[in-house]
Formats: C-alpha cells, structure tokens, sequence
C-alpha cells in the first residue's frame, strides 16, 4: 500500500515532469535567434522554468533524503533559478534560460521519468 506521504511525493513528481515538460515543448520549438526575437515564447519559457524551480524547492524543504538520493536532478540549481526568475536578480540572461530550457531541462524530465517508472 502507498502511503500518503508517497503519494504526495509522486504527485508532485508528476507535476514537475508536467512543467519540464511544457518548458522544453515551448523552448525546442524555434532556434535561440527565434526565441530571442520571440518576447512571449521567452516569457513562456521563463514561466514554466519558474515552476519546476518552485517544485524542486518544495521537494527541497519536504523530502530531503529523495533529494540527497537523486543528486543528478540538481533540484537545488533549479531551485536557485526559479528565484533568479523570480525577484529579478539582475536581468535575465536569455542564452542561460535557454539553454536551460533546451538542457538542463530536459535531463531533469528524463531522471524524474526514471524514478515515478511506467505509469
């Protein structure tokens, strides 16, 4: 039987493969010198980084031994991101949210995948 606490874990899991999902789907669609000129697909893309930022702080904070045992999904980079996005700490550097959206991304998808299995 799962328990609650794993539920709520993989719930949240499935969520931030939704928003990996969603940011990788918006930044692949077009090359950097589309994205840069495109101001709503970088706003997109800032949002949806914004939240697998603002789940990996959840996991951060409420299940800290999956972090410690996960480290390859680098949740507190993705974490440090979303406050980047977040209060604006200088400008946002378009390359960087980017090649985030179109790297880092996507390994943090892939690993997420790997741990919740074959639904």
């Amino acid at each position: 039987m799962i328990s609650g606490a794993d539920r709520k874990l993989n719930a949240l899991l499935a969520s931030l493969e939704m928003w990996c999902g969603k940011a990788e789907a918006i930044a692949s669609g077009s090359g950097f010198d589309e994205f840069e000129r495109d101001e709503i697909r970088h706003l997109a893309v800032s949002k949806a980084v914004e939240q697998v930022g603002e789940l990996a702080g959840r996991l951060l904070s409420k299940w800290p031994d999956f972090v410690r045992d996960n480290p390859e999904m680098r949740l507190a980079d993705a974490y440090a991101m979303r406050n980047r996005l977040v209060h604006g700490y200088d400008q946002v550097d378009l390359g960087i949210l980017y090649k985030t959206a179109c790297t880092a991304i996507p390994e943090l998808r892939r690993s997420v995948i790997a741990v919740l299995g074959d639904p």
